[in-house]
């Protein structure tokens, strides 16, 4: 469905009938408990006879959704509200610009397109998104927006050069990641190359990222402390968020706290970290 769905223009997919009001409604409830549930269930009800990707301005931009597939294009597409709103918050305390941006595991790209509508035309904006499926998904929702700021990169990160196995995850494709070697999952899986986070710095001539988000499905100490350790102070970011996963057999938070970042909020699973030198 999404190949062919790729080429029809934004808006072929606009919600019609009731579904306007339902997905209006649910995007209008308030940010709490009760808020959330009656959310939850006018999604619900949307979802029992939907059987194309939805198009849905979010975020003040054009974004195809594929809500069967992929959990968080479905709680974005109906309840965008909820997604991430202090990791959103703190992100536009510092968004000016020309911003710098890298949004490792962007998914459908939700939070590039968060960065790059407050951010404009002048920021930079690195996508890492090595999931072949999520970056034709990524890629049309940069081209219905114009953001031409958002810049994709295939290579997944990890401690260095090579290559990874990827699991795909049909049902839920954001659920789709890295496992330690010989316990792969999923319905398939493929090899995708891999680089260090500094050398993706480097070859997209980013002297310093203001921020960068990490969400690799509890892969992220593949990633974080060889950076830690090879990344010059002057070069850290700003700001990391990076989600939480106590499976890691690097405690990734408390290589940051060393490396001078404190806790600046709590998101729901993320963790918002700020250079104490900049907070």
């Amino acid at each position: 469905m999404s190949d062919e769905s790729n080429d029809l223009p934004w808006g072929t997919y606009s919600p019609t009938g009731l579904n306007v009001s339902l997905i209006a409604w649910a995007r209008a409830m308030p940010t709490n408990g009760p808020g959330r549930l009656c959310a939850g269930l006018l999604r619900r009800l949307v979802m029992l006879w939907l059987d194309t990707p939805l198009d849905i301005r979010t975020f003040g931009a054009p974004v195809r959704f594929y809500p069967q597939d992929n959990l968080t294009e479905k709680r974005v597409a109906f309840m965008p509200q909820f997604f991430d709103p202090e990791e959103r918050a703190a992100l536009a305390r510092i968004i000016n610009a020309e911003f710098t941006f890298i949004d490792i595991g962007a998914n459908a790209g939700f939070y590039s397109l968060f960065v790059a509508g407050l951010a404009g035309k002048a920021a930079r904006i690195i996508a890492v998104e090595p999931q072949p499926e999520m970056t034709r998904r990524l890629l049309f929702n940069c081209k219905a927006g114009g953001f031409s700021q958002i810049i994709h990169e295939a290579n997944a990160l990890s401690d260095g050069p090579g290559e990874a196995t990827l699991n795909i995850v049909h049902e839920n494709r954001g659920a789709s990641g890295f496992a330690p070697r010989g316990h792969n999952y999923g319905d398939e899986t493929i090899i995708v190359p891999t680089m260090a986070l500094l050398a993706l710095m480097d070859k997209h001539k980013i002297q310093r990222a203001d921020a960068i988000k990490i969400d690799i499905e509890g892969a992220e100490d593949q990633v974080l402390p060889r950076f830690f350790e090879t990344c010059p102070p002057t070069r850290l970011p700003t700001m990391l968020i990076i989600e939480r996963n106590d499976q890691w057999k690097t405690d990734c938070l408390a290589l940051a706290y060393k490396m001078g970042y404190r806790e600046m909020t709590k998101g729901r699973k993320n963790a918002i970290l700020v250079l104490r030198s900049s907070a």
